[in-house]
């Protein structure tokens, strides 16, 4: 009997110690770093205070993350020195997020001098300005006569019909972004000016612009919402349609056309 009871004891202890090991393997593998590969310097394990899981890595020759999950580097207050990268891509997926750098950036130099600085031949796909600048002496005139008349005031040049009727047509081209615009033109109002359409691509955007006034008025700015509807080259195309009452001629007098 005696026997029995010390058998038991002991057996009772035996499985309190196997369960204790059994629990302890278990904390240390989930909530305590776990250092398995000390030649290479990779820890990892469970941050016991914050629950996120934490890679250690020294001198590792490759890291392989995959997943749809989240890396957070945090603040790393360091100098990073990739000196052997032969490839690889940043930021290829599309409208993966947006990438600040708060310092000057190379390419092809180790010592950028502005905000990016680049040492050789840069070819870029489907960038397109968002403004645009057209001066009409440099327009294709379609119908009538186009000359410049320089005057104390304002250099600007004037295009209309030599018969004195409507119908006087010029066209320039520009390249532009897509989207909504104002587009502006300087010139000058006289008592002969007339009125005119302009057409972007065909496309009338601007109907009777007047150019009319009982005086000369020098430096004139008119206005109007024009839209481009594609990317690429564009053709400007002005048509002297029609003249206010008052006037009495079908003359326009232009200096500067922008677009922005």
């Amino acid at each position: 009997m005696t026997f029995l009871l010390w058998f038991k004891t002991k057996r009772r202890q035996a499985l309190i110690v196997l369960c204790g090991l059994i629990l302890f393997g278990i904390y240390s593998f989930f909530y305590s770093p776990t250092k398995i590969a000390s030649a290479a310097g990779i820890i990892f394990g469970v941050d016991p205070d914050t629950g996120d899981f934490v890679v250690k890595i020294d001198n590792v020759v490759r890291l392989r993350i995959t997943g749809s999950g989240v890396l957070n580097v945090g603040t790393l207050n360091a100098t990073i020195n990739a000196g052997d990268i032969r490839s690889g891509q940043f930021g290829s997926k599309v409208g993966g997020g947006d990438y600040s750098f708060s310092n000057n950036i190379g390419i092809g130099t180790t010592n950028p001098s502005t905000t990016l600085d680049v040492a050789g031949n840069v070819k870029a796909n489907n960038i397109h300005p968002v403004t645009a600048s057209l001066w009409p002496e440099e327009f294709t005139t379609l119908v009538g006569t186009f000359s410049y008349n320089p005057t104390q005031e304002q250099m600007h040049g004037g295009f209309w019909n030599s018969d004195g009727t409507k119908g006087a047509a010029l066209e320039g081209k520009f390249f532009l972004k897509s989207g909504s615009y104002e587009m502006s033109i300087l010139g000058a109002t006289n008592q002969f000016n007339g009125i005119i359409d302009w057409y972007i691509d065909g496309s009338q955007e601007v109907s009777k612009q007047d150019w009319y006034s009982q005086t000369p008025l020098f430096n004139v700015i008119k206005s109007a919402n024009v839209t481009i509807s594609n990317d690429g080259i564009h053709m400007l195309k002005g048509v002297v349609n029609d003249k206010n009452l008052r006037s009495r001629s079908y003359t326009i007098s232009l200096t500067r056309i922008w677009i922005k």
